[in-house]
């Protein structure tokens, strides 16, 4: 489990339609005072859109909770708080994540996996049943908005008999459901711009530029780890470029600093590779012009590069 964080007004980046409706989701659903489950796979920014609700909600104080595998007692106690003695190593009155979260938001990370107690337990806290410590001790009432994180499909945790459907009626006032990276490809030029900006001002330098056909390899690329792979890409090829300058600060990452496979697994599997317009264009001109070059950059045949530039006026 995770202290307590502050609140940090994070956007959500992203210049295509699917980013500027997520945007707009956390803007529309951010003030109202509603529970909200923010579904999708890891690494697709759970993180950043909980931030980002929570700070356009006006409660004071936002609480992370990640997946706990603790059970029984010492598990209540994490929640609801606990007395000396109440179990071992309680060895004074502790406050816990419900009450340290009263007024403000409580964010649940990885429910997936939670037992089904703990899911009776949670449930009490939404439906604002008076809470005890363990181990006695005065009960409280919790003011709190819940955001839960989950990966998979709730409705299909409930029919798989893994979440309690009473929980999901409760939790299920609003969705905001996050894609995987590759079903959003033309947000590759932004996020680049964005993540390569926050490196820069860690390293308190300029930020590097991507050549063009760096950025053409990325935007052919399947992303299987979503942002967080994107992000981790980014960070290598950074050094890499640096080693390449003598340690130096680089004004350029090239494709050569990129350490993905020359072809998408996407494309060798022989999966759907998303070729939109974006994606086209950057990787005709990292191939300067030349259709068979792109073509080898999006591991695709000459004839599908050929015939979806066709189909996008490209």
């Amino acid at each position: 489990m995770n202290l307590i964080a502050p609140a940090e007004s994070l956007s959500f980046v992203g210049d295509s339609r699917y980013s500027t409706g997520i945007r707009a989701d956390i803007a529309r659903v951010g003030p109202e005072d509603c529970h909200v489950l923010v579904i999708g796979p890891t690494g697709t920014g759970k993180q950043v859109v909980t931030t980002a609700l929570h700070a356009a909600s006006g409660r004071r104080t936002l609480v992370r909770l990640a997946a706990p595998q603790l059970e029984g007692d010492v598990m209540r106690g994490e929640l609801f708080g606990s007395t000396k003695g109440a179990y071992t190593d309680a060895d004074k009155d502790r406050s816990g994540f419900i009450e340290a979260a009263h007024g403000g938001t409580l964010v649940i990370d990885d429910t997936d996996t939670w037992s089904r107690r703990l899911q009776g337990m949670l449930l009490d806290v939404i439906e604002g049943r008076a809470l005890w410590p363990v181990g006695g001790g005065r009960s409280y009432l919790s003011n709190i908005r819940c955001i839960v994180c989950v990966q998979a499909d709730p409705d299909r945790l409930v029919r798989a008999g893994f979440w309690r459907a009473d929980l999901l009626y409760r939790l299920d006032q609003e969705r905001i459901v996050l894609k995987p990276l590759g079903e959003h490809l033309d947000d590759i030029p932004a996020l680049c711009m964005a993540l390569l900006d926050r490196l820069a001002l860690t390293r308190e330098q300029q930020c590097p530029q991507l050549s063009r056909a760096a950025m053409a390899r990325l935007m052919s690329h399947h992303w299987p780890g979503n942002v967080r792979e994107l992000d981790s890409v980014l960070q290598r090829a950074f050094r890499r470029a640096r080693w390449a300058a003598g340690g130096a600060a680089v004004e350029w990452i090239g494709r050569e600093h990129l350490a993905l496979p020359s072809v998408s697994a996407a494309g060798r599997r022989g999966k759907r590779v998303t070729l939109t317009r974006e994606a086209m264009e950057q990787a005709i001109r990292g191939a300067a012009g030349s259709l068979r070059g792109a073509a080898s950059v999006l591991g695709v045949s000459t004839t599908t590069a050929r015939r979806r530039a066709r189909e996008l006026g490209v």
